[in-house]
């Protein structure tokens, strides 16, 4: 089985703000449910320095796992706005581990102390 899912996250920190628009698609085999496997492509716009002119700043591909609760996902950006001003070409590699633990409300997951 295969779904189709649609993030968009924002980010707004000081003067600078960044969106990430991204696409997955995740596979998973009825038989085994808590194994599965997830790819996408991704897209980040940035408002460039705090100049309120927002522009695609780097495009992205993440491949990824999901065994029970933990999640193994790899990712590589490549950045199309220092390549167009700079000359130079800054990507990057990112390998991501998580751990979904066990909570009671779906609603609120934040953890309580």
């Amino acid at each position: 089985m295969a779904i189709l899912y649609h993030r968009l996250v924002y980010n707004n920190q000081g003067k600078s703000q960044e969106a990430n628009l991204s696409t997955l698609l995740h596979f998973t085999n009825p038989d085994f449910r808590s194994k599965s496997f997830f790819v996408g492509p991704g897209i980040r716009f940035t408002d460039r320095g705090g100049t309120s002119k927002w522009g695609v700043e780097s495009l992205n591909a993440t491949a990824g796992f999901v065994v029970n609760k933990f999640v193994l996902s790899f990712s590589y950006e490549n950045s199309i706005n220092n390549i167009i001003n700079t000359g130079r070409n800054f990507n990057a590699f990112e390998v991501s581990l998580l751990l979904f633990g066990d909570y009671t409300n779906d609603v609120d997951i934040c953890p309580k102390f």
